[in-house]
């Protein structure tokens, strides 16, 4: 990796500066502009989508992890970890 290695950019930095902003006011919309961009830092949209996963739907309240857990709770989990269950790792 360290032979892959590439200089950052003033736009990576401001970039990122939008992005911490973002994060510090957990600014909803502005997570969806940022989402959807081109990205300076290509991993950051993909990142953003999921931190937004977590929030709690508009309908349910529930957010990605209590969604997992009730799903998995529904297909037969009764132990938080079960090696033979299809939902290993995913949660």
């Amino acid at each position: 990796m360290y032979s892959q290695r590439k200089s950052l950019k003033p736009d990576h930095f401001l970039f990122a500066v939008c992005v911490d902003c973002a994060f510090s006011l957990q600014d909803q919309a502005k997570f969806v502009t940022l989402a959807d961009t081109d990205a300076p830092l290509p991993w950051i949209p993909a990142d953003l989508l999921r931190w937004m996963e977590e929030y709690p739907d508009s309908v349910t309240g529930s957010g990605k992890f209590e969604k997992l857990v009730l799903e998995a709770i529904c297909s037969g989990v009764v132990i938080p970890y079960q090696p033979d269950h299809r939902w290993r790792g995913a949660i």
